[in-house]
């Protein structure tokens, strides 16, 4: 920690990479149908797929938002867990995801209250993580420390606004739109 301290500026990181053929919305064939920037009208179909899969009203009245990760304190799931009656007032989730017995059964409960509301799969499957971020609207990742992330960057590739909370590469990689309309590409939040 000394000597890096004592070099400051000359010293850089280097963010994770992404696979760019695997996470690519205009060849993936795990999700409903393929878009681009040039052509996005492929989102709204794997939306309304996303919604069917996992058993949500279709429609859109309301976001989508997509949770993929460990449940597991580092990941801010108790900020989700807490917060949770607010977003589903005003939003519907998606969340993919496993780790700690009590968030599993939390949102296993939850989305037994409110079924029209919040899909919670528990455990893990590529295939769906890749029609999560095809189809939601936003993606949160409310990381309590996070030294790069890659769920926020296939989130950029895929056009679903990364909602970050500012940290490590969370913030490096997530330009704020609030704070920089110009060039945002997500939202932050300390």
């Amino acid at each position: 920690d000394g000597v890096l301290a004592e070099r400051g500026a000359g010293v850089q990181g280097v963010l994770n990479g992404v696979d760019v053929d695997d996470w690519n919305p205009e060849t993936d064939r795990r999700i409903a149908a393929r878009y681009s920037a040039e052509k996005p009208g492929g989102k709204e179909i794997c939306r309304e797929a996303l919604l069917r899969e996992a058993g949500l009203p279709r429609g859109n009245d309301v976001p989508l938002i997509g949770i993929i990760g460990r449940l597991a304190a580092q990941k801010g799931v108790d900020l989700i867990e807490a917060r949770l009656p607010k977003i589903l007032e005003r939003a519907r989730v998606v969340l993919l995801g496993s780790g700690d017995a009590g968030y599993e059964e939390a949102f296993r409960a939850a989305a037994r209250k409110q079924p029209d509301r919040l899909s919670a799969r528990i455990g893990y499957d590529e295939d769906f993580a890749h029609r999560i971020e095809a189809g939601a609207d936003m993606l949160l990742m409310p990381s309590a420390y996070e030294p790069c992330g890659l769920s926020q960057m296939y989130s950029l590739r895929y056009g679903t606004v990364p909602v970050v909370r500012a940290t490590g590469g969370l913030d490096d990689t997530v330009i704020d739109a609030d704070g920089d309309p110009l060039r945002g590409n997500g939202f932050k939040f300390e």
